[in-house]
């Protein structure tokens, strides 16, 4: 379950200077990158754009469906994603590498930035915009750590792939059979759940 532990609200348009934790988070990532880097500079998978797929994270559902009713959007992905370690990687270098002050947090344009790089430039604003729409980005936190970005990217993949798949009307890849059994019968699962409209139309991405 990702943690939302170094998540900071920032009000104001002024950004403070990073804490000493803050640097020594991101020293750590940056480490870990730099190893990353030298000895995966030759695999291209590193190199976006990277092939769309529904089968690098998994989706959840809560055993009480209620749950569901207390989450925001972006809570849900951040509860409820399994990443597998070569994506978890993949983003964390998108992260480091739009993480312009190194402060160990993103802020909105950095967030819109990395998921533009993350896919290479293939994707526009506009669709950026409304993947953080549908989260509903705006009204959960203003400020984004590695794995809130995490849950994020993964569900900008599974949107990509919807959207995409839509206009080709072809939807060839299944998903995981652990999340293919959460899924099914979901409107019957909804029955009797108060849960917030964006939610609703997230789910129904997945």
């Amino acid at each position: 379950m990702f943690s939302f532990c170094f998540v900071f609200e920032l009000f104001g348009t002024e950004r403070r200077a990073p804490s000493v934790q803050a640097l020594k988070i991101m020293g750590g990532l940056e480490e870990e990158e730099s190893k990353r880097v030298t000895s995966d500079s030759n695999k291209a998978w590193l190199q976006g754009p990277h092939s769309l797929s529904r089968q690098s994270c998994r989706f959840e559902l809560p055993m009480d469906m209620l749950v569901l009713e207390q989450l925001s959007p972006l809570q849900y992905v951040s509860q409820f994603c399994r990443v597998n370690s070569r994506r978890k990687t993949l983003f964390r270098h998108y992260f480091v590498k739009n993480d312009r002050d190194r402060d160990g947090v993103m802020n909105k344009r950095e967030l819109q930035s990395a998921l533009r790089d993350l896919y290479a430039q293939s994707i526009d604003t506009a669709q950026v915009n409304a993947i953080l729409e549908l989260l509903d980005i705006e009204r959960s936190m203003r400020a984004f750590d590695l794995d809130v970005f995490t849950a994020v990217a993964a569900f900008s993949e599974r949107y990509l792939y919807y959207y995409y798949s839509l206009a080709v009307n072809n939807q060839t890849e299944r998903r995981m059979v652990l999340e293919e059994t959460d899924f099914c019968a979901l409107r019957w699962k909804l029955e009797g759940c108060q849960i917030d409209d964006k939610l609703k139309n997230v789910l129904a991405v997945l």
